[in-house]
Parts: structure tokens; sequence; C-alpha cells
């Protein structure tokens, strides 16, 4: 089981790494501000709870999360393993697939039993891609899973903010926009831990919404400030 994680976690810092080297050239990776309570949070056990705006985000929070050192397993819609080249991925950084309905049960248990092992979780409570006319606060609803995990396994949630991932890969599109003349921002940042205190769901999803939606604009206007110069 250790072999495992320890192989999975390298897996998902190298794939944050390759995705840094081969972004690059066609986007323009910017960190946000973070607070140093998201930093105490992310070595430990926690959920890391991300908008979601674009199918690259999952390549963008990998590169996000691995850059400052950290890896996580993914909580990542069953459906993604039909392409068989993203399955393998997918398998190599360790991610649980979740599927519809019932067989959800399956996955909580698996994410809850990763937290209790001292691991950390990487998901997206909308569970899609939203479309910017149903964000008009720059999230959507989340889920009540995220609500689920977090009680059953006692962790702070991580609120974290992805921009510009879809002026990169826009919805809809089978690939990337390449504009390496005019690259896009893709903006990243990280909030104050929630935690979950009710016992309604909904409740707690609220607040971890609100909390990314807080983090989104603050990331949002970061990056709309001229990029800092560079020696």
């Amino acid at each position: 089981m250790a072999e495992n994680e320890g192989r999975h976690d390298r897996s998902f810092r190298r794939s944050g790494r390759l995705v840094g080297a081969l972004g690059t050239p066609f986007l323009d990776f910017r960190a946000g501000p973070t607070p140093p309570a998201a930093f105490d949070a992310l070595d430990r056990p926690c959920i890391i709870a991300s908008n979601h705006r674009s199918v690259f985000d999952a390549l963008a929070g990998m590169y996000a999360i691995g850059r400052y050192g950290r890896s996580a397993r993914t909580l990542s819609a069953s459906w993604l393993w039909q392409d068989k080249r993203l399955g393998r991925l997918l398998d190599s950084i360790g991610a649980i697939p979740l599927p519809p309905g019932r067989g959800a049960i399956d996955a909580i248990d698996q994410a809850v039993e990763v937290l209790r092992g001292g691991g950390r979780l990487l998901m997206t409570p909308e569970g899609r891609v939203v479309p910017p006319e149903e964000r008009p606060r720059g999230v959507a609803d989340g889920h009540k899973i995220l609500s689920k995990i977090a009680l059953a396994a006692d962790v702070p949630i991580v609120p974290v903010a992805l921009v510009g991932t879809d002026d990169f890969w826009p919805i809809g599109a089978t690939r990337p926009v390449l504009r390496p003349l005019d690259r896009p921002v893709v903006g990243y940042g990280y909030g104050d831990p929630v935690r979950c205190r009710s016992t309604n769901h909904r409740e707690n999803v609220e607040q971890v919404m609100d909390a990314i939606a807080a983090v989104v604009l603050e990331v949002e206007v970061a990056m709309a400030r001229p990029a800092p110069a560079t020696v």
C-alpha cells in the first residue's frame, strides 16, 4: 500500500512538472495570493477543492499543487477512463473513479481511506465543466459528496481557484488553442482552509463554494495586473 502511494505521489509531481514544461511556451502560469494557513493545511491530510471551467483544470491543478512540492489523489468522473491515454495517466497518479448513482459510495469510502491514511484529495465539487453563464458569482453549486467526505475523514478543505484555463482550452474544444505570441494567463491561488461544522451537507458545501468564489475573485484581480518584472 505504502509503495503504491509513493509511486502515485511521484507520478503526480512528475506529471505536474511536465505540464509546466510543455505548457510554458503556450501559456503564462501565474501564482495568486495564498495565505500561510493554506500552506499549513497542505502539509497535512486535507481536501483541495477547486472550481471547474475547463478540461485543462485537472492538469493545471497538478501543476499548481506539484509546484509547491505536494501531491494529491484525485477524485475523477469514471467516464474519463473511456479515453485510454487519459485513463493510463489517471491510473498512474492513483485517481479514484467516481461513478454516478449508488456506485459513488465505494468512491467515497476510498477517498476517506486516502485521507485517514495521511494523503490529500483533489476534487472539483461542481462535478462538471461550468460555462460562464452558469457561474454568475464565479462558481456554480457544489455537490454534497464534498461534505460527506470531509466529515467522515475529519479534515479541512482548502479552496482553490483556477482562472484562465478556459481561455487556453475552451469549453467544447477537443484541444487547446495554441497562441505562442499571445499566451493566455492561467492563474491559480489558495484560500484559508474551511472546516465543515454542520450536519447539513448542503450548508457545508455552500460555505466551501463561497470560499472558492472569494479566491476566484482574488486571483482574477491579481491576474489583471501586469506580470512582475523578472531579472
